[in-house]
Formats: structure tokens, C-alpha cells, sequence
């Protein structure tokens, strides 16, 4: 079963053996949309590599269906595997799918099929051609791993990039297999092929329950069907599908300050955090886009008084109800018009110039409401953007201009 609608993954990048320039390539690579697609060899779980043949298994399924005869059910499989065939591997392809139950029936009945030295050679050769025409794209379902960052993003001096709803990027092509976002299935062993008619699937989407922690997520593509660029093979998406970037808390300062500048300068409109272990679980600084400097401009605190908002804000802050209503304002005109990529940034320009505050800090300020409202993951927002969210979240921005301008608020 593949991911919900409303989901979250994310894709470990690796800081090993990379320079600051190199780490930050690796890492806008894939904020741009651009996914690598590896080879089934390439990946770190050799048993990947193989295709159990588990006689028993094979026996039993070839029992059932010579008795029972096959399904509805069966016969999508049968159709969804040629696909997958002609697909993967054209020169295994001896003879079509049956184009009836009973045709299908029949054929299973000969006595090539009760040759199991033969039927495990013909599967190897099948596999090995599916393998070599395969790519995978990996991610995991959480942030949080500690292994996942020692493992994949250098003792967390790399990135993790996140994505929302990548899914609706990828909706199949008939295979049941390929084009997909799907969950990875954990077991103590890894199922075999079988002549139940979907038993393939397990080449591409099992693992030994060891890996369960990755919590992985994949799409399967076949290399065919991605561009070529430099001996990798990419399979490009619209970037509204990445959300933010986390910086692992073992990036140094200089590389997280390149990053920064990088998405300024390519205007990729995305949230930047920075990760940080703290009484020995992962948390998320929040507000870091582009400048972690929010905190020290944030106001002190919010009270109810006869209806009004009355705030308390650091005497050399600039910070007012006026910029916290602007700052909602903004995010609900990018609610309104579905978050396009690069907005953000342009609104809170505008607003920069207008008041005199830090770009940084107001796209910090306007990811917070993203936050309360839910569009981004979890995170710990300030009472105050709480506060007024609960209160001014059912206007529209053009009803919360009227009332910034109207200055009874």
C-alpha cells in the first residue's frame, strides 16, 4: 500500500568525502526536483540482489491454481505482470499473458511447470534482466532516525530533504509496479516468486526486517524511462513537492550559510531548518529561512483585552501586531493560491522593504503560521503565532488587509 495524500518523506543526503560546494550540489540537486534513480546492485542490501525460490511456496501455488482454476483477480495480475515484462525484461517474453481464465488454466496444467530445476533457472534469468533495467528511488517516512542520519547522511553532517505529497508526482502506469510511491514491506525473510500472480512484487518492494528502521518508501522506474545526465539516471518532478530542507547538526556553519545563500540565490522558496539532539531525541529549530535570527525579534508575549490584541514586544524590536497580522496575511494569499513555489519569498520582500525588518525573519514568521495551520510537520510554534492564528484564521487576506489598514485590530 502506498502512501496517504497528506504525507511526509524524506530523502537522507549524504555529506561523506564532499566538500561544502559538493555537499550543497548533492543537496539542490534534489531541492530542484531532480531524482536519482539507483540500480537494484547499487543499493547497501545485497539479498536485493536475489530471488528466492522457496519449493514448497512454488509447489502449493502451482497446486492451488491447477485445482482451482484462476480469478478475476489473477488474470489482472497476469496482465499487470506482461506489462511489467515487456517492460523490464522484452527477451523473457516468450509468449503472451492467456487472454481468458480458461486459457490460463489449461496452460498452468503442462509439465514444463512440474521441472523446478528449470523454473529456478528461468526466474534467475528473468530477475537478472529485470535488475539491470531497474531503477529505485528511496526515502524514508520519518526525520527522526538516528540511524538513518549515521547511515545515510554522514553522521549528520549531510540533509534530509523533505517532500509532501511526492505521490501525487508519481500515479503508476498499469504495472501495479512501476511509477508508484509504495511502502516496503519488512519480514524475517524475504517472500519468493511464486505462480500466484503477484507474488513478483516482492523483488521490488521486500526487505529483511534488519532495514526496518529506515521506515522506506520507494518508487520503482525503469531506467528507460529517466533522463541521463553525467552516467546517473534522473526522473525529474515539479518542486512544489519539496517542502523544506533539514540541516544535520553536524553540518558546519559555513556549508549550512552556502546552502542559504544557494536557495536565495536559485529562489527556491523552501523552509531551512537546522536539526539538533536535544536531551537525546531529534527536535527541529523552526523559523530558519533564510536567517536564524527570528528569536531575537520575537515578540515577548500576548494578552486579550477587551477584544484587542494588546502584545509586549522587546523595546529595540521592530516587531508589532501590525507585522504579526501582515506576516498571516501573506500566508493565507499563499493558501489561497495553493503555496506556488517562490511566492513566499517575493511577499516578504515586499513586506522587508515596507518595514524595515529582515526578509529572513518574516518568511521565518509566515512558515510559522504554516506550521500552526498544519501545511508543514510538526513543530513548536510561539504562543503568539498560536494566539493569533486561533483568532484571525478564518479571514481571507483580503479581509485581513482591510483590517491591518483599518488599525482596529
Amino acid at each position: 500500500m502506498g502512501l496517504n495524500k497528506e504525507s511526509l518523506c524524506y530523502k537522507f543526503i549524504s555529506g561523506l568525502g564532499l566538500d561544502a560546494c559538493e555537499s550543497v550540489a548533492a543537496c539542490e540537486s534534489v531541492a530542484e526536483g531532480h531524482l536519482k534513480f539507483s540500480k537494484i546492485a547499487d543499493l547497501n542490501d545485497p539479498s536485493e540482489l536475489f530471488a528466492p525460490f522457496d519449493q514448497k511456496s512454488v509447489r502449493t501455488s502451482l497446486s492451488k491454481l491447477r485445482s482451482v482454476g484462476y480469478t478475476e483477480s489473477d488474470m489482472s495480475g497476469l496482465r499487470k505482470q506482461e506489462l511489467l515484462l515487456r517492460k523490464l525484461a522484452p527477451e523473457r517474453m516468450a509468449i503472451s499473458a492467456p487472454a481468458t481464465k480458461e486459457d490460463a488454466t489449461r496452460r498452468i496444467q503442462s509439465n514444463f511447470y512440474d521441472n523446478d530445476e528449470c523454473l529456478r533457472q528461468e526466474l534467475n534469468k528473468t530477475v537478472e534482466n529485470i535488475l539491470a533495467n531497474t531503477g529505485i528511488f528511496c526515502v524514508s517516512k520519518t526525520y527522526d532516525s538516528f540511524p538513518m542520519w549515521a547511515h545515510y547522511a554522514s553522521n549528520a553532517k549531510g540533509f534530509a530533504v523533505e517532500f509532501r505529497n511526492l505521490g501525487e508526482a508519481f500515479q503508476g502506469d498499469g504495472t501495479g509496479v512501476l511509477g508508484s510511491l509504495q511502502d516496503v514491506i519488512y519480514g524475517t525473510t524475504r517472500p519468493g516468486v511464486t505462480f500466484e500472480p503477484d507474488s513478483h512484487r516482492s523483488l521490488f518492494f521486500s526487505k529483511h526486517s534488519d532495514w526496518s528502521y529506515e521506515q522506506e518508501t520507494r518508487i520503482v522506474m525503469a531506467l528507460s524511462d529517466c533522463n541521463e545526465y553525467n552516467n546517473m539516471r534522473i526522473c525529474s518532478v515539479d518542486p512544489k513537492y519539496i517542502s523544506r530542507i533539514i540541516v544535520g547538526w553536524n553540518v558546519s556553519t559555513d556549508t549550512e550559510s552556502l546552502l542559504r545563500s544557494k536557495a536565495q540565490e536559485r529562489n527556491w522558496g523552501l523552509e531551512i531548518v537546522r536539526a539538533r539532539v536535544v536531551e537525546g531525541q531529534i527536535r527541529l529549530d523552526q523559523g530558519q529561512h533564510p536567517a536564524n535570527e527570528e528569536a531575537a525579534q520575537q515578540p515577548l508575549g500576548l494578552q486579550r483585552m477587551e477584544g484587542v490584541l494588546m502584545s509586549t514586544y522587546r523595546q529595540d524590536s521592530m516587531w508589532n501586531d501590525e507585522m504579526e497580522l501582515r506576516c498571516l496575511a501573506i500566508f493565507k494569499t499563499l493558501e489561497e493560491d495553493k503555496f506556488p513555489r517562490g511566492r513566499q519569498s517575493e511577499l516578504c520582500r515586499e513586506l522587508s522593504v515596507i518595514s524595515g525588518l529582515d526578509v529572513g525573519n518574516l518568511s521565518a514568521k509566515v512558515s510559522n503560521y504554516k506550521t500552526v495551520a498544519g501545511v508543514n510537520g510538526p513543530a513548536n510554534a510561539s504562543s503568539n503565532t498560536i494566539e493569533i492564528y486561533g483568532r484571525y484564521r478564518r479571514m481571507t487576506s483580503a479581509e485581513l488587509r482591510s483590517l491591518i489598514e483599518s488599525g482596529t485590530f
